[in-house]
C-alpha cells in the first residue's frame, strides 16, 4: 500500500530504483526493484521485470543491505546479470545520466491490433496464438490446452473484441465512451508529469465503466452474452460463479507477458436470469447482494484502465485503439476446491536441455504473492533427450507443510503434470514451428477427486539484448594493492609492493576517452631499496609519461598501458600500469555499465640490472636473474568473520619464525584448482637472529606467495620495511648483512624448503 501511495503522491517515480522490504501483487513501473525479503520466482512482479528487462533482486546479506540503505536519497545504479552491484551515481553529470536513461527506451513493442470477428463469443477449442487479434492472448493460447488436455483444461469460450469496441462507441455525454476516454488522457506521456493526476482521471474512467447508470450494454449484447452463456456446448451452470478472465492483445503474446497488469472477476449467471436484483448471490448465499455476469464483465473491462496497464501502453506508445479487452470465460474454482496450485515452466533450449520448474502451495494460497515466510514448493523435472523419461527432484519444501512431506502426491501428480506440460507444448511447437522456447502453465489440484487442472498457457518473452559495443564507466575512486596469491614469485611481489589511489571521471569508454587514459588522478605509494617513495599526479604528467591503447584480444574489450620512469632511485626504473576490461556476462547480456571494481590492473616495471627471481632448474629451485617484475593490482579485501586464520612455524638451527595470517573464505561450489591468496597479515616473529625477537605487522615489511593449491609456500620478509623497529636489530641485521628472509615452506622434508638470508644489495 505504501508503494502504491508513493507513486500516485509521485515521491516514487519511474527512474527510481525501489528499496521495499516486500513484494506485493503488483508493483508500479520502476527502475529496479531491491527486496529485502525474498519473493517467488513466478510472481507477477518476477515476470514483468523479466519481460522489461527491470534488474529484480533480493538481498539476503546483512552488508548488502546496509549497502542498500546506505545509497538511499542518493544516484545510484543497480546492475544484476550473474551478481548484483549497486553503484553510487553521484558523479554522474546530468547529460551522462540522460544519456544512460535514453538506452532504457523500450524497442518498439509489435502487437496485433483488434480486429472486429462479426460474432460477440467464440469457442476456445480451435483457438490458435494467432487469433490474438481477435479475443486477445489468453483466449487465444487457451486453444493448446483444450486441444492437448481437453479431460485436464476447463470447457471455455471467448467474449471477442467486438463486445468491447461496440461498448466504447455507445453515446456517453454527448459523444462516445470512446471519445470521452480519449480526451481526458490524451495529454499524457510517459512518464507523467503527475501521478496523482492520472490516477484521479483513470479513476473516473472506470467509474464510467462500472456504473450502470453511466454506460449500457444494449439489449442485442446483452441477449447476446446470455445466450451464449446458457449454450449447452459451453456447459455453465447458472448457480455456479462464471470466471471473466482479462484477455488483451498486449498480455500472454510471444513478445509481452503482461502480467498482473489487468484483473479477473467471477458473476453468477443465475443473478442475471432470475429476473430481478434483489439478493443474496445465487451462487453464494454468503454474498447479501447479487453479483451477475455483466457486472463482472464491466470490471473487467475496466481494468484495462489500471495504471500500470495504462502506464505500460504509454511507455510502449501504444494507441489505445490498437489494444482492447477480451474475455476468457470458464467456471471459477473457489478457494474450498483447491488442494494445491501453482505455476510451472517448461523450458525448450534444444533437445538436451528440456527442463520443467514447478512451483506449489498448498490450498489456494498464491504463489504469485510473496507473503512473507510462505516459501513455495520448488521442484525440478529432468525430460531425458532419449526417450522423453521425467526425473523430478525436490529443489525446496514449501513452509506450510510438514517437513519433508510434498505439496502433491510424490511422483504420481508431479510425473502427470509434467506429462500435460509436455502435451501442451507438442501442440504449441505444431502451431507455431517453434523448436526453443519457454512456456508458463497455471495449474490447479482440485476437490473432490483430486483431479489436475491446467487453466492457462503462455510463452515467457525472453528480454533479449545485444551486447554492449561501448561501455559506460562510473567513475570514483579506488583503492588498489599487490595481490599477494598465485602470480609471478615472491621476489617480484615483492619488490612491486605498493598501494594506489585512482580516481577516473565517469563517461564512455570510446576510442577518445580510452586515447586519453582511464585514469584522471594516481597517488601512489611503492618501496623500493629499504624506503618507501611517493608519486602523485595525472599519469601522463608523470616523467616521461606515454600511453598507448592496445586491440582487443578474445577475451577483452579493451586494454590500455600508460608507463613512465620512477626517479630519484639509486637507477632509475621503466613502470607500466596496464587496465583491461574482460568481457563480463553483463557487457554480454546488454548491461553497459563498468566501474573501476571490474577491471584488471596489472603493473610491471623494467629493470636496466639484473634482479633475484626464483625459478626451476634441472629438478631444483634455484635463484634467477630477472630484467622485469610483473605483478597483479586488487582492492584490499576488508576484515571478515570468515577469514581463516593460519600459523606457519619454521625452526632451522637456533632461529625459530613464527608465522600468521589469514586466507579468505573458500569458495562454494564446484571450484577447480583453487589457492588461497593472503587476506591479511596478523603478524611475524622472528627469534633466534637477533638478541630480542623482531615482530612484524607492516604491509611492505611481509610477503606471500603461495604455489598451486597452497602445497609450497613462500614468505620473503624484509625488517628494515617495519615502520618502528628497534635501531638496535636494524645494527644487528646490517652487521649480519641480512636484509631479506625468504622462507619456502612445504611438507616436513620436502626438497628446497628452509630459510634464507640475503644481503642488501
Amino acid at each position: 500500500h505504501e508503494i502504491q501511495t508513493a507513486y500516485a503522491s509521485g515521491d516514487l517515480l519511474p527512474n527510481d530504483i525501489l528499496l521495499t522490504d516486500g513484494i506485493p501483487a503488483e508493483v508500479p513501473h520502476v527502475a529496479g526493484i531491491i527486496s529485502l525479503a525474498p519473493a517467488t520466482p513466478n510472481s507477477h512482479v518476477a515476470i514483468l521485470s523479466r519481460t522489461l528487462g527491470i534488474p529484480f533482486v533480493y538481498l539476503a546479506f546483512e552488508a548488502q543491505q546496509q549497502e542498500a540503505w546506505d545509497l538511499e536519497g542518493h544516484p545510484a545504479a543497480l546492475r544484476a546479470v550473474t551478481d548484483i552491484s549497486l553503484i553510487s551515481a553521484e558523479t554522474l553529470t546530468e547529460t551522462l545520466t540522460a544519456d544512460l536513461l535514453a538506452l532504457k527506451a523500450p524497442e518498439p513493442l509489435r502487437i496485433r491490433p483488434i480486429q472486429a470477428s462479426g460474432v460477440y463469443h467464440m469457442p476456445t477449442d480451435p483457438l490458435t496464438p494467432e487469433h490474438i487479434d481477435r479475443v486477445g492472448g489468453k483466449a487465444a493460447n487457451f486453444g493448446l490446452l483444450r486441444r492437448a488436455m481437453p479431460d485436464n483444461s476447463p470447457r471455455a469460450m471467448a467474449l471477442t473484441f467486438d463486445l468491447w469496441m461496440e461498448f466504447l462507441d455507445q453515446p456517453f455525454s454527448g459523444q462516445t465512451l470512446r471519445t470521452a476516454i480519449a480526451d481526458r488522457l490524451s495529454h499524457y506521456t510517459y512518464p507523467p508529469l503527475s501521478m496523482a493526476e492520472l490516477e484521479q482521471d483513470l479513476g473516473i474512467i472506470q467509474g464510467w465503466f462500472k456504473d450502470d447508470t453511466s454506460t449500457s450494454f444494449t439489449q442485442a449484447q446483452h441477449q447476446a452474452v446470455l445466450d451464449a452463456l446458457t449454450d449447452p456446448a459451453y456447459g455453465f451452470d447458472p448457480y455456479r460463479n462464471v470466471r471473466f478472465r482479462s484477455s488483451t492483445n498486449m498480455e500472454d503474446s510471444d513478445v509481452f507477458s503482461g502480467a498482473g497488469l489487468y484483473d479477473s472477476f467471477s458473476g453468477c449467471l443465475a443473478d442475471d436470469l432470475d429476473l430481478n436484483t434483489k439478493g443474496p448471490c445465487l451462487c453464494d448465499p454468503n454474498e447479501d447482494k447479487e453479483r451477475g455476469v455483466f457486472r463482472a464483465i464491466r470490471k473487467v473491462f475496466a481494468s484495462f484502465y489500471n495504471r500500470n496497464a495504462v502506464l505500460e501502453r504509454l511507455r510502449y506508445q501504444i494507441r489505445d485503439s490498437e489494444a482492447g479487452m477480451a474475455i476468457l470465460v470458464h467456471h471459477s474454482f473457489p478457494d474450498a476446491m483447491e488442494w494445491a496450485n501453482g505455476v510451472a515452466v517448461y523450458t525448450n533450449e534444444g533437445q538436451y536441455a528440456r527442463r520443467i520448474e514447478l512451483t506449489t502451495q498448498p490450498g489456494a494460497v498464491s504463489v504469485t504473492r510473496a507473503d512473507a515466510g510462505l516459501v513455495p514448493e520448488q521442484v525440478e523435472v529432468y525430460v531425458s533427450s532419449f526417450d522423453d523419461a521425467l526425473y523430478p527432484t525436490v529443489r525446496a519444501y514449501a513452509s506450510l507443510m510438514p517437513l519433508g512431506r510434498t505439496v502433491m502426491a510424490w511422483d504420481k501428480d508431479y510425473q502427470a503434470l509434467s506429462r500435460l506440460c509436455l502435451s501442451a507444448a507438442e501442440e504449441f511447437e505444431r502451431v507455431t514451428g517453434k523448436t526453443q522456447y519457454a512456456l508458463d502453465f497455471e495449474f490447479k489440484k482440485i476437490a473432490p477427486e483430486g483431479r489436475l487442472i491446467v487453466k492457462q498457457i503462455r510463452e515467457v518473452p525472453a528480454h533479449k539484448s545485444e551486447a554492449v559495443k561501448t561501455p559506460f564507466l562510473v567513475g570514483g575512486a579506488l583503492s588498489l594493492e599487490t595481490f599477494q596469491g598465485e602470480h609471478e614469485d615472491v621476489f617480484a611481489s615483492h619488490r612491486l609492493k605498493s598501494r594506489w589511489q585512482c580516481q577516473a571521471e565517469s563517461g564512455w569508454l570510446d576510442e577518445p576517452r580510452l586515447q586519453a587514459g582511464l585514469l584522471s588522478h594516481i597517488d601512489l605509494t611503492y618501496q623500493a631499496q629499504g624506503d618507501l617513495h611517493r608519486l602523485v599526479g595525472q599519469p601522463n604528467e608523470f616523467p616521461s609519461a606515454g600511453h598507448r591503447v592496445a586491440l582487443p584480444e578474445d577475451h577483452q574489450v579493451f586494454r590500455t598501458r600508460d608507463h613512465w620512469v620512477l626517479q630519484g632511485l639509486e637507477t632509475p626504473r621503466d613502470m607500466s600500469l596496464s587496465i583491461s576490461l574482460p568481457r563480463s556476462a553483463a557487457l554480454q547480456s546488454g548491461c553497459p555499465l563498468v566501474t573501476l571494481q571490474d577491471l584488471d590492473f596489472v603493473v610491471d616495471v623494467n629493470y636496466a640490472d639484473p634482479v633475484p627471481g626464483w625459478g626451476y632448474q634441472d629438478g631444483d629451485f634455484v635463484l634467477v636473474d630477472r630484467q622485469a617484475d610483473t605483478a597483479r593490482l586488487v582492492p584490499p579485501q576488508p576484515d571478515s568473520p570468515g577469514d581463516l586464520p593460519q600459523h606457519r612455524r619454521v625452526t632451522q638451527g637456533d632461529i625459530t619464525i613464527a608465522i600468521e595470517f589469514y586466507w579468505p573464505p573458500h569458495p562454494t561450489g564446484p571450484v577447480a584448482g583453487y589457492t588461497a591468496p593472503l587476506q591479511r597479515w596478523q603478524q611475524t616473529v622472528i627469534t633466534g637472529l637477533t638478541d630480542d625477537p623482531m615482530v612484524l605487522t607492516g604491509y611492505y615489511a611481509q610477503t606471500y606467495r603461495p604455489e598451486h593449491h597452497n602445497f609450497f609456500e613462500h614468505f620473503l620478509f624484509e625488517p628494515r620495511l617495519q615502520p618502528g623497529l628497534s635501531p638496535s636489530i636494524l645494527e644487528e641485521l646490517k652487521a649480519l648483512n641480512i636484509c631479506q628472509i625468504h622462507v619456502f615452506y612445504g611438507p616436513s622434508g620436502a626438497k628446497g624448503t628452509g630459510v634464507f638470508f640475503y644481503s642488501c644489495k
